[in-house]
């Protein structure tokens, strides 16, 4: 499944580094993986687009991580330059 995740953290406490680091970790994690960030960190504000099979795992993996969250939320829909689509509901798979 596909999720959005909305993060806040107080601003400037994680560094750019930081940001590098999990955004490796969730590309070789056997249970998430990440697929879009929108970040900024002298606001302590950050978006995520991550893959997991639930939000029971996603969940375990931002506290594995140390990263707080204020949200995760399963997508349906999914746009870009104005073109809108289903989301597909498969297992998590690293393909």
């Amino acid at each position: 499944m596909r999720f959005m995740c909305t993060h806040s953290v107080p601003p400037g406490s994680i560094t750019r580094d930081q940001v590098k680091h999990m955004a490796k970790a969730a590309q070789t994690d056997p249970v998430v993986h990440g697929y879009r960030s929108f970040i900024n960190l002298s606001l302590g504000k950050a978006v995520c687009v991550i893959d997991a099979p639930d939000k029971l795992a996603l969940s375990a993996w931002f506290r594995k991580m140390e990263l707080p969250f204020d949200s995760i939320t399963p997508l349906e829909y999914e746009g870009e330059g104005g073109m809108i689509h289903e989301v597909e509901t498969r297992e998590h798979s690293h393909a």
